[in-house]
């Protein structure tokens, strides 16, 4: 069973991060870090089952579909609408 607080609160840390992200226009070293961190986090919600089509994420708090893990947008391809993939 997942314990609600910590994903929400892992889910405001993915907002944070891709606000960040976006402030610094994805330019250089440190917007190489958060992606690196944003991934690391969202690997560890699915690894608790957390269920990405179902329960997704805001399109505010992504980044890219470039740069989102390869097994988040497996699991949650149903669940992007189209106009996020530009971003």
């Amino acid at each position: 069973m997942l314990n609600h607080k910590a994903v929400l609160n892992i889910q405001r840390a993915l907002g944070d991060l891709s606000g960040e992200w976006r402030s610094l226009k994805g330019l250089g070293e440190r917007s190489e870090e958060i992606v690196h961190q944003y991934n690391q986090l969202l690997n560890i919600l699915l690894d608790w089952g957390w269920d990405a089509y179902i329960d997704g994420l805001d399109p505010d708090c992504m980044l890219p579909d470039r740069l989102m893990g390869r097994r988040y947008l497996i699991a949650a391809k149903d669940s992007i609408p189209p106009d996020h993939a530009g971003y």
